[in-house]
């Protein structure tokens, strides 16, 4: 009995998300809500975060290449990020284009500091 209770306590641990963890999920979430208002893409998005610096990366997926205006974009993912997470300093947004056959396209790479 006692083996078991180890385990579930173990395995329960193992499986625990960091407090970075829960805040990309939160991002990520809150982007995707947020961003299907503008945009009318696919698009799979996923945030790192590491000490105070943040990489957002959007991948649109679609047969041809997305028309978005990413001046345009970026203000409002940097809102998002920002409101979310306020002790982020480096902020690193990149938006790519998924091709259907190929290699991804950047679209949009920029460091806000």
């Amino acid at each position: 009995m006692k083996k078991l209770l180890m385990f579930l306590i173990l395995s329960s641990l193992c499986f625990a998300s960091s407090q970075d963890e829960i805040l990309e999920d939160r991002v990520e979430n809150n982007l995707r809500t947020e961003m299907s208002k503008t945009l009318k893409y696919d698009i799979d998005y996923d945030v790192d975060i590491f000490q105070d610096k943040m990489n957002v990366e959007l991948e649109i997926e679609s047969l041809r290449e997305p028309k978005i205006n990413c001046d345009e974009v970026s203000p409002m993912i940097l809102s998002t990020v920002k409101r979310n997470v306020p002790q982020v300093k480096d902020i690193n947004i990149t938006i790519k284009y998924d091709q259907p056959i190929g290699e991804d396209k950047i679209l949009f790479n920029k460091n806000f500091i």
